[in-house]
């Protein structure tokens, strides 16, 4: 997928008159862009992190829902196969924000996510909370509210337009979220990342 595809799809068109209020789902290694308030983002994280940014000026955000910090083994990726990990998920979200008139020194910015889900040595959660902690302090970007880490699910609801935030903390196991982590792309990917690991206990 090229960047300006992966641009167009992330793109949620604007208000139409009449329309109701709706939620959007933000999946896992996507991300959305909104400047509808009629819109709320959505997304449920277990280990994964979503980072949502706004622009409080043009009234204009986003929000993304990434995997794993960084590809560390050299290769080439697909935009849409690069999108789970945050190196490049959070520059895209930016860069659109900012194609959409943002500004890089106004944009507000807040972090959820990076539950460790599961018994395993490999702390996922962690791993990415420190990521993006250290990645967006690197590049200046002040992080203005967060609720990371833990080892429970969470289920998120984000309004770009108003910078509003609705997070609920589910139970363990919550089925949906554990299913998906343990199915694609987090043991592969690990595995790929750090070598010959087991993330989870048979």
């Amino acid at each position: 997928m090229t960047h300006q595809a992966e641009a167009k799809r992330a793109e949620i068109p604007e208000h139409t008159p009449g329309a109701k209020s709706r939620l959007v789902r933000v999946s896992q290694a996507g991300y959305r862009v909104s400047s509808d308030r009629d819109v709320t983002l959505t997304t449920t994280l277990g280990s994964c992190i979503a980072v949502c940014i706004r622009d409080p000026v043009i009234l204009c955000g986003g929000m993304n829902h990434f995997v794993l910090p960084a590809n560390q083994d050299g290769r080439m990726e697909v935009h849409s196969f690069a999108m789970r990990y945050g190196s490049y998920s959070i520059e895209r979200l930016i860069n659109h924000i900012i194609a959409r008139g943002g500004v890089r020194g106004r944009l507000e910015i807040k972090v959820f996510g990076g539950g460790n889900m599961f018994d395993s040595q490999v702390r996922v959660g962690d791993r990415n909370v420190d990521f993006v902690e250290s990645y967006l302090e690197a590049e200046g970007l002040p992080i203005v509210a967060a609720d990371v880490r833990g080892n429970q699910a969470r289920r998120i609801r984000y309004n770009a337009v108003t910078g509003r935030i609705l997070m609920k903390k589910l139970p363990r196991p919550e089925t949906a979220i554990f299913d998906e982590e343990k199915a694609l792309p987090i043991a592969r990917i690990v595995r790929e990342s750090t070598g010959s690991i087991t993330l989870f206990r048979p």
